[in-house]
């Protein structure tokens, strides 16, 4: 995803960039035809297809660094992704190629944003001070994949309004 510039995320005083781990290809652009029926198939980190199997490598996750340094400061991923996340998502995994959608807390800063997956499911992350106590929430799943039709996607970022007391 283009990474999002933020200032004021609660507890940073440099920029930040917060941008998911990107699109696999190898997954993704399978035809959903080819994919036999039943969720336990198409949510595992290996795919059986008509013409064999494939498996999930990469794009599971979510990256905070540090605008001015490149230094990393969060990540979240699931447990069965790739590489080294600091905080692990029970159910992440699903690339993550849209932008993240940040939202700015009246009077508090930076404090939660927003991001949807190729699996149909819908993030929230609360920003925490210290970084490290930062949650990731599923709020929803609108994918039903038992059936090819019914595996969709989010490839942009989910529109937000954010209003006193809860965020729309």
């Amino acid at each position: 995803s283009q990474p999002t510039v933020v200032t004021g995320l609660v507890g940073q005083t440099d920029p930040v960039l917060v941008f998911g781990a990107g699109y696999d290809p190898a997954v993704e652009d399978i035809d959903p035809t080819t994919i036999p029926a039943g969720a336990e198939n198409y949510t595992t980190t290996s795919v059986t297809t008509a013409a064999g199997t494939v498996t999930r490598t990469m794009g599971r996750g979510i990256y905070v660094v540090n605008a001015l340094t490149g230094a990393l400061l969060w990540s979240a991923g699931g447990s069965n992704s790739n590489g080294t996340f600091t905080t692990t998502v029970p159910g992440m995994d699903f690339a993550i190629p849209s932008d993240v959608t940040v939202i700015r807390a009246e009077g508090a800063g930076i404090n939660r944003a927003y991001v949807g997956d190729t699996g149909g499911n819908v993030w929230r992350i609360d920003f925490k001070d210290p970084i490290a106590n930062t949650t990731v929430t599923k709020l929803a799943s609108i994918s039903d994949y038992a059936t090819f039709a019914g595996r969709r996607k989010f490839q942009h970022a989910p529109d937000v309004v954010g209003f006193t007391g809860f965020d729309a």
